[in-house]
């Protein structure tokens, strides 16, 4: 549903782009881009127990490099004027990982976050993973002589990229214990991005949110991110 929705307002933001620019009001220039990544990642008892020995590490060095432009500008008084630009980025959101001494599922408790079964046997998991993929987004603008401020919105077309091993793990306590790797299918999935921005001349700052589902057939092995927040410094040549 959210795929869906996101595909259609891109969509429509294009085409009615399209209809109001003039060609020579549309530019085309290289960008990079880094910054940090913060990802938001699956509840408690999902790759990791709260209430057991655990190491998350969420901050990602992100990394974008692309094409933007204008798509069209309209001045508004001598110094004042609004526009639409344009980003097509190939965005890497940087690395997460995950490691965890867990109990079963069936002897800890999500909710109070803690094993309720203290002679339980422990599992050791350990993952890690990035998503990358292209931004497609939009971002209307108002300019004040050379500084812009505006927002952003897009599709994120990702691979989402999820390894996870569990060692020392059994189906009962009674074993046999075995060691289990674990993947995220790396199919393409259409997620949003959304943001505000801030750009003086050929250098923006961003602050931008990262919508990354995931597909109903891959809930079984889910990455650990479902999400991430990205502040990015960019510069246009």
């Amino acid at each position: 549903m959210v795929n869906h929705i996101a595909q259609k307002i891109v969509a429509a933001l294009i085409v009615g782009a399209v209809s109001v620019a003039h060609a020579s009001d549309v530019t085309i220039r290289p960008e990079v881009g880094a910054g940090i990544a913060h990802y938001g990642v699956e509840p408690d008892g999902i790759w990791y127990q709260l209430g057991a020995t655990h190491d998350l590490q969420r901050n990602g060095r992100a990394w974008q490099i692309g094409v933007g432009g204008q798509v069209a500008h309209f001045r508004l008084s001598e110094n004042g004027s609004v526009g639409l630009d344009y980003h097509v980025d190939y965005v890497n959101l940087g690395h997460a990982s995950a490691s965890c001494m867990c109990a079963p599922d069936d002897d800890y408790s999500p909710i109070v976050h803690r094993i309720t079964n203290p002679s339980s046997y422990l599992v050791r998991y350990s993952g890690n993973g990035y998503a990358q993929g292209i931004k497609l987004a939009l971002a209307p603008y108002f300019a004040f002589r050379d500084v812009r401020i505006g927002y952003e919105y897009g599709a994120y077309v990702f691979r989402p990229g999820w390894r996870d091993t569990a060692y020392n793990w059994a189906s009962t306590a009674a074993g046999p214990f075995v060691t289990v790797a674990q993947y995220t299918p790396s199919d393409l999935v259409v997620g949003r991005v959304f943001g505000i921005f801030l750009q003086r001349r050929k250098l923006t700052v961003s602050y931008e949110n990262f919508r990354l589902p995931v597909r109903a057939g891959e809930r079984n092995v889910p990455p650990f991110y479902t999400g991430a927040q990205v502040v990015m410094l960019t510069y246009q040549l």
